[in-house]
C-alpha cells in the first residue's frame, strides 16, 4: 500500500524529471552535432560526458543503478529483447551495443532485483 501512495504522490515529479531529461538529451545531442562540425575536442567531451550522465540519471530514475547506463542495464538483464534490438539499431556502429555497454562491477544498486 505505501508503494502505491509513493507512486501516486512522486508519479508527477517523475514525469516533469523525465520531460527535463529528454529536452537535456536532445540539446546534448545538438551541442555533440555541433563540436563534430565546428571540429571541437573539447565540446565532443563535454557532451559525451553530459550524455552519459543524463542517461545513468534516466537508469537511475527507473530504479537501476546510478552508475549504469540504460543499455547496460538492458544488456545485463534482457539481451535479447526489442528493447535490446531497439538498442542495437539505433546505435548501429556498434556490433551489439547492448553487451558492449554491460560492465560486470556495475548494476549491483538496482532497486528493482
Amino acid at each position: 500500500m505505501r508503494l502505491i501512495i509513493g507512486i501516486i504522490i512522486f508519479a508527477p515529479f517523475y514525469l516533469i524529471f523525465m520531460s527535463v531529461d529528454i529536452l537535456t538529451v536532445f540539446i546534448q545531442i545538438a551541442l555533440f552535432f555541433a563540436g563534430k562540425l565546428l571540429g571541437s575536442d573539447i565540446l565532443d567531451r563535454y557532451t559525451y560526458k553530459q550524455i552519459i550522465a543524463t542517461d545513468q540519471s534516466l537508469n537511475a530514475l527507473t530504479a537501476g543503478d546510478e552508475d549504469e547506463t540504460i543499455s547496460g542495464r538492458i544488456g545485463r538483464r534482457i539481451p535479447n529483447s526489442w528493447f535490446a534490438k531497439f538498442l542495437n539499431k539505433i546505435y548501429f556502429w556498434q556490433e551489439n551495443h547492448v553487451l558492449e555497454a554491460v560492465e560486470t562491477d556495475e548494476g549491483q544498486n538496482d532497486l528493482i532485483q
